[in-house]
């Protein structure tokens, strides 16, 4: 795979947060520092600024701080992640889409962890574009900030009281939804409902095991065991059938 090619803006007020960032992304490579603000409202200030792919903003800052600036990216493509020294602002920024957190002071391996999620997801998003098929993709909101899955790295998931968790090629995603919601906005054929509180992805299932009088659990390629109800038990064999055939 090529070189993820990623621009950055900083806004941060103080200048030791904006020279540790900059450090960093700079020792990073396909990543540049685009613009560097001193607070949120030099970015409502500055006009014409260069295009960025993500945005590291501390939360308080003076005038207009990290979260407002993140209101008013909302509709932009670009990634937030919020940079903060105290880590009860990051739990107040809950509510705004951000892609996630650095807390001060962070050390490389830190800043490492969040470039290549941001990496990921740059391409997921590229992936998304040159395809034309953006529903093949949907976006996981959770406690600490949101990525754009490809619904078919989803293996299987399950109902947990008021949320879901997503069980994906990449790791789980706990999410706040119904199962019913959460179904409703997959579109990925090979994924079927089978109990009241999981879906599964036919393509991962490694066989289907009886565990008593009309009980019976797919057994997923991972090694999970996820709950089918009797009365899914006939479409999900028929939808396994078609599968295998078309593999053949």
């Amino acid at each position: 795979m090529s070189q993820v090619q990623v621009s950055a803006l900083i806004a941060d007020d103080e200048r030791l947060g904006r020279a540790c960032l900059i450090d960093v992304i700079n020792k990073r490579p396909g990543w540049q520092v685009c613009s560097e603000l001193e607070n949120g409202l030099e970015f409502i200030k500055t006009a014409n600024l260069p295009a960025f792919d993500v945005a590291f903003l501390d939360i308080k800052m003076p005038g207009l701080d990290g979260i407002e600036v993140a209101k008013k990216l909302s509709s932009s493509s670009s990634l937030i992640i919020f940079v903060t020294a105290y880590e009860q602002y990051a739990l107040s920024a809950f509510g705004v889409d951000a892609f996630g957190f650095l807390l001060k002071p962070f050390s490389d391996d830190d800043f490492d962890h969040v470039a290549e999620r941001v990496e990921s997801q740059l391409v997921i998003c590229q992936q998304a574009s040159h395809t034309g098929h953006s529903a093949q993709f949907i976006e996981l909101k959770y406690n600490g900030g949101a990525e754009l899955v490809q619904t078919n790295q989803i293996v299987w998931a399950q109902a947990d009281h008021n949320y879901v968790r997503v069980h994906t090629t990449a790791g789980v995603y706990v999410v706040r939804s119904s199962i019913s919601s959460l179904f409703a906005e997959l579109s990925e054929p090979s994924l079927a409902r089978v109990h009241r509180s999981a879906i599964l992805n036919v393509r991962r299932i490694a066989s289907l095991m009886s565990i008593g009088a009309s009980r019976w659990q797919a057994v997923m390629d991972d090694g999970s065991r996820v709950p089918v109800s009797a009365a899914q038990l006939g479409p999900l064999k028929h939808k396994l059938l078609q599968y295998r055939r078309s593999c053949d």
